[in-house]
């Protein structure tokens, strides 16, 4: 398996568009704009949320890039994709088996792209192949964002069609697919600012070492995907 790091502004602007502006994603929970205030400036955020236009929306992105960023953004950024990818291809083993205990089933993919991204979260395009991390991210950020990311990845690659076939909605394999992601954190406020999926993930939680199916099939017996 072989991880290529890049970085693309087009890909970068997708978590400010998407966060803060206008949103094709599946509702969570919690208010996006006031978490990305801990992040990024307040009046840069209100801005962008009040563009008219997409167009208009990623002018701002840009502008607001252009003030914040020096003239080592670059070069910098060239950097820190060549430590990323020594570290993520030396150590992909450690993500991997971590991820095939878990589910019990072979990491089915060849090669996965990740690009940078400066904003305070990590999207992901899975039939592209590809998600995104912290571009200042420290070694074991950069670890637990990839293990989210790729726990995401094989749950839609052995589990999304068993799902669909038991008429559970998108929206609720979406939550159930985030709950997952419990499985494989060290973190124990993993994915607390998301309300809508904290009672699913704490049963998952709670079954946490059974086989996937059988999880799964007592999340459906629960009635927590209803």
């Amino acid at each position: 398996m072989k991880f290529i790091v890049k970085y693309s502004k087009e890909k970068d602007s997708i978590p400010y568009l998407n966060n803060f502006w206008k949103s094709s994603w599946i509702d969570y929970g919690g208010n996006q704009l006031e978490m990305g205030k801990k992040y990024l400036p307040a009046e840069f955020l209100e801005t962008l949320n009040k563009a008219k236009t997409k167009d208009k929306a990623i002018n701002i992105i840009l502008e607001y890039w252009k003030s914040v960023r020096n003239k080592n953004f670059k070069k910098d950024t060239d950097l820190i994709i060549k430590w990323y990818s020594l570290i993520l291809n030396e150590e992909q083993d450690l993500i991997i088996k971590l991820l095939e205990k878990v589910y019990n089933k072979k990491f089915p993919f060849k090669k996965i792209t990740v690009y940078l991204t400066t904003a305070p979260s990590c999207p992901y395009h899975y039939e592209k192949k590809w998600f995104m991390a912290h571009r200042n991210s420290q070694m074991m950020n950069l670890f637990n964002v990839s293990i989210h990311e790729l726990n995401h990845f094989m749950f839609y690659y052995y589990w999304r069609d068993y799902l669909i076939k038991q008429n559970i909605s998108n929206e609720k394999i979406e939550y159930l697919k985030e709950s997952f992601a419990v499985l494989t954190s060290s973190n124990p406020n993993e994915n607390s600012e998301k309300p809508n999926i904290l009672s699913i993930q704490n049963f998952v939680k709670a079954n946490k070492g059974k086989p996937i199916k059988e999880i799964i099939d007592l999340v459906i017996k629960e009635g927590l995907l209803k």
